[in-house]
């Protein structure tokens, strides 16, 4: 393509000349203008096979002006102007004519407007008028020719083309280019000599979101060999070259060797790149400023080809680098490329370049290389980053001595085998492999940190508990599941942790599932978690963490719901100085199984200071049904026997009741087998106060006993307001006794409220039937 433009420069140089010796020519012999004219009409079409029109001929000093001078596309004109000017002047310089030489000392075109175009087969419209190339025999034969004294030879010692323009169109891709207002000035023009020439233009360029025009003008300073338009003996030396916009502005230097098959060394500086001075291209950059890049490119092309070998390309800013080179052809319908690159990056200097990346004080470097072909549908790209002593801060969280390799195989395939840090001036290990088979994310993790320790949650430690619970629902709302599947193999622990609303000495989560999805519906795996003795301040907080912490705390949140529904305080606080407020655990631990999105809880276990829950069932997360029965222990409720609480409905409309029989056997169980404490009226007031309310109304008046065992297990089933008072002169029954009178009362409450289905009956154990039968 260069090589073509330069040869239909040349040609197009000729033509003026050729109409302005014409008018020289009309000069020394007397011809009138319409014979010139019509001459000059005949040869073009004669030598060119286009067409020539002009308006006028007129005479100037030793020289012709023509006006509205224009060449046709091939043929005719039907198919278009391929050239045409305003006006056309020539002058002839008056000492070569006395040795028979006709030299043009000046020639100067005004309005010139050249269309360039590329026709769907890939040839251009001024392919005609380009001659076979010469062979050196041929090119000095021609020399020899030229140095006769008696021959003509056309020069153009001052060639000066003001107010220009130049169109591009590519019917094959419909892509179009235009430079306007563009002034030639050459000086000593020749085609056998270097000359010096000044090429100043003004491109226009859409940009911004309504791709509006912009002009940037444009301004160079070159030295031209053409060498007779011997291509690969030519060359463009480029001395200075500028282009500005705003406070943005480009400066080049170097040059073009070998037009057949150019080698191109160009090198400069890019300043002014700022978030201000590219808000006509991206409106929406956030705030930044980029100190000089310097550029580096060196490249041989070869355009018949459709190839191009880059030495280098490269990109400096202050220490950071990306460098580049390899191989790229464009000669098949697809692009076809073998790069490699290095980068290097010094993160504390990007600190100077952009407010978002200060906020997060970076520092250490990353060193890079990486190699990327049109191979695997062009996914083949490969790298090391080497990441030295990364430092990043987020609020409260101090990421630092970040040390380690990532190893890149494909953007699919990527892997961190082993990285140290410190966070939060803790050690950290960290290991991680991500790959992308078929579309689904294989992710394998391993973390382990000495210690957490946080007085809030990063980006929020100037949030109350209040504003927190209002951001809550709008995150969820926004929380729409997405078309992704992940297969999850993660082994995280920690030391001690202390974070708002929790502690602990320790916690290890174990994870190996296959088929994860937004909602857990089609999950396959195992599940499970450990936490060492610690205390929970606000449960809700804690539960509503992340997708994670929700996951395996999932049976505990639907305890707490449903525990809420019944009125039953499963979760007493400490009330002691040292730990008021807060709920002291000593362990908690959890296994699940999931298959094709059910989760069947093998194990849950939470045991605290005044509460031992643990239980099993399943939650489907397909259809969001529960079937869980929990056991629940509290102090100040049930003396530590447990009672059970059976839990259906959904997981966004938990349903639970009390399993009254097996709550029965348990509280029994417990009498009998002195686990459970009988105590006054006053103590059987204070388990009425945990009761639930929807089986008051069944027992209310059924169990009539005189012992304070049953008070006990009768004040399960009253209402916090009810008072237990002992009737006078009643006395304690016999153990049997006791034993029946608990039957006939999970009898009586067996229909009892929660809109459930009955509870299932579970046997008396032989040791609770002997001690009955004694």
């Amino acid at each position: 393509m260069f090589k073509k433009l330069v040869k239909i420069a040349a040609v197009s140089l000729a033509v003026l000349i050729i109409a302005a010796v014409a008018g020289f020519f009309v000069i020394r012999h007397a011809f009138p203008p319409e014979k010139i004219k019509t001459m000059v009409v005949e040869y073009t079409q004669k030598t060119l096979h286009r067409e020539i029109t002009f308006d006028r001929v007129s005479f100037n000093w030793i020289g012709i002006t023509l006006n509205n001078f224009a060449i046709s596309e091939a043929d005719t004109f039907e198919q278009g102007t391929f050239i045409k000017a305003d006006r056309l002047i020539a002058k002839v310089d008056v000492k070569p004519l006395l040795r028979k030489r006709i030299e043009i000392s000046r020639i100067i075109v005004d309005g010139l407007d050249i269309q360039l175009i590329k026709n769907k087969d890939g040839s251009f419209n001024f392919d005609s008028l380009l001659s076979k190339e010469q062979t050196p025999e041929e090119n000095a034969a021609e020399d020899s020719e030229t140095s006769d004294d008696t021959s003509m030879v056309v020069l153009a010692k001052y060639f000066a083309a003001r107010n220009c323009s130049i169109s591009y169109q590519d019917l094959a891709s419909d892509f179009t280019a235009h430079a306007k207002q563009i002034n030639i000035t050459m000086e000593n023009f020749d085609l056998a000599a270097p000359f010096h020439a000044l090429l100043a233009f003004t491109a226009h360029i859409p940009a911004g979101p309504s791709q509006q025009q912009i002009a940037i003008p444009v301004e160079t300073d070159l030295t031209v060999f053409l060498d007779n338009l011997n291509l690969p003996n030519a060359y463009v030396t480029l001395n200075k070259a500028s282009a500005a916009y705003q406070k943005l502005a480009l400066k080049l230097k170097g040059g073009v060797k070998n037009f057949a098959k150019p080698e191109v060394d160009l090198s400069g500086t890019l300043t002014g790149v700022s978030d201000t001075n590219l808000a006509v291209f991206a409106p929406d950059l956030p705030k930044f400023t980029v100190p000089d890049i310097s550029l580096i490119f060196q490249a041989v092309s070869d355009l018949d080809a459709g190839s191009v070998s880059l030495n280098q390309a490269t990109i400096t800013v202050l220490d950071n680098a990306f460098s580049v080179g390899g191989y790229l052809s464009w000669a098949n319908p697809s692009l076809t490329y073998n790069m490699k690159g290095t980068l290097k990056l010094n993160l504390e200097q990007f600190t100077q370049m952009a407010d978002l990346i200060n906020d997060f004080r970076p520092a250490g470097s990353i060193e890079g290389t990486f190699q990327a072909t049109d191979k695997k549908d062009f996914q083949d790209v490969s790298g090391v980053l080497t990441l030295k002593d990364l430092q990043a801060v987020y609020d409260n969280l101090t990421l630092s001595a970040l040390n380690g390799k990532i190893d890149i195989k494909s953007p699919q395939d990527v892997s961190a085998p082993a990285l140290t840090a410190l966070l939060n001036n803790e050690k950290t290990t960290a290991s991680f492999s991500y790959q992308n088979i078929r579309d689904v994310m294989n992710i394998v993790c391993k973390l382990h940190v000495d210690k957490i320790k946080l007085t809030a949650f990063p980006g929020a430690a100037s949030a109350t508990d209040d504003t927190a619970a209002q951001r809550a629902p709008a995150a969820a709302a926004n929380d729409t599941p997405s078309d992704w599947r992940m297969n999850l193999k993660a082994d995280l622990s920690a030391g001690e942790i202390e974070v708002p609303y929790f502690k602990t000495s320790g916690m290890v989560i174990n994870a190996d599932l296959t088929d994860i999805t937004p909602r857990f519906d089609q999950a396959n795996g195992k599940l499970s978690f450990d936490i060492q003795p610690g205390a929970i301040t606000n449960l809700d907080s804690v539960l509503g963490q992340n997708k994670i912490v929700k996951i395996i705390l999932l049976p505990l949140s639907l305890v707490k719901k449903v525990a809420g529904i019944l009125k039953i305080d499963l979760f007493p606080t400490d009330k002691s100085d040292s730990d008021k407020g807060s709920l002291s655990f000593t362990e908690g631990a959890g296994e699940y199984t999931f298959t094709d999105g059910l989760m069947n809880i093998e194990k849950t276990i939470f045991k605290s200071k005044v509460t031992d829950i643990s239980g099993n069932g399943t939650i489907n997360f397909k259809t969001e049904e529960l079937d869980m029965k929990m056991k629940a222990s509290v102090t100040t409720i049930t003396q530590g026997t447990p009672m059970v609480i059976k839990i259906t409905g959904t997981i966004s409309d938990p349903k639970g009741k009390l399993d009254v029989l097996n709550t029965v056997g348990s509280v029994v169980g417990g009498i009998l087998t002195g686990k459970m404490v009988l105590s006054t009226a006053k103590t059987g007031t204070n388990v009425a106060q945990g009761a639930v309310s929807t089986a008051t109304d069944t027992v209310k008046g059924t169990v009539k006993v005189a012992t304070g065992a049953v008070k006990a297990l009768g004040g399960l089933f009253k209402k916090s307001s009810a008072t237990a008072e002992e009737p006078a002169g009643e006395q304690p029954q016999t153990a049997a006794e006791t034993a029946q009178a608990a039957t006939e009362t999970a009898e009586a409450a067996q229909p009892v409220a929660a809109e459930t289905p009955a509870a299932e009956e579970t046997p008396v154990t032989p040791a609770e039937e002997q001690a009955a039968a004694e």
